[in-house]
């Protein structure tokens, strides 16, 4: 039996830390040529040494030209009621901050 090293990158999102190209199926590149080619065709942001995952590029998009906001939907818990949105882009959700408590017979369902 002979013994050899092999070396391979694993790439992780400068910004959120996330394995490359799926964290739960990580994949393990013999150069950075091929990780660089592979992810950026998987809509990953790679400037230089710099990789950024889909996910945070679509928050730094959002973040620099603001969310495209889906129409509110009215929502229910448990005794209160309110409203949520969600941008598709970066999957942001927000919540009307006026919450109000109603009586059981008048709950919606979530």
């Amino acid at each position: 039996m002979s013994w050899r090293t092999v070396v391979y990158l694993e790439v992780r999102c400068d910004r959120c830390g996330e394995l490359a190209p799926d964290p739960d199926e990580p994949c393990l590149f013999l150069s950075l040529e091929q990780a660089r080619a592979l992810l950026a065709s998987d809509g990953w942001a790679v400037l230089g040494d710099a990789m950024t995952c889909p996910t945070c590029v679509d928050r730094v998009g959002c973040a620099l030209l603001g969310h495209c906001w889906e129409p509110w939907q009215d929502r229910a818990w448990h005794d209160r009621v309110g409203r949520t949105r969600t941008c598709p882009a970066c999957r942001s959700i927000e919540y009307d901050p006026a919450l109000i408590t109603v009586d059981a017979d008048r709950r919606a369902d979530p």
